[in-house]
């Protein structure tokens, strides 16, 4: 999976976010960065992406290369 752009979460959010994003059909790992979790995504269709920017209320932030 190329990694395009990622979301910080707490740990304790991990299991509810994971079910969302099973529900809406969207390609996602999960990486540790810095102690907190990180929710990776690929390039997406602009519909998926709207439906994880509103799952997260606000964009994600650009993948390091």
């Amino acid at each position: 999976m190329n990694k395009s752009f990622y979301y910080l979460i707490i740990w304790s959010e991990q299991k509810e976010l994971k079910r969302e994003l099973v529900k809406l059909k969207v390609p996602f790992t999960f990486e540790s960065a810095n102690g907190q979790c990180a929710v990776v995504f690929p390039d997406l269709p602009v519909r998926k992406y709207a439906e994880v920017r509103k799952l997260f209320k606000g964009d994600g932030l650009p993948y390091p290369s």
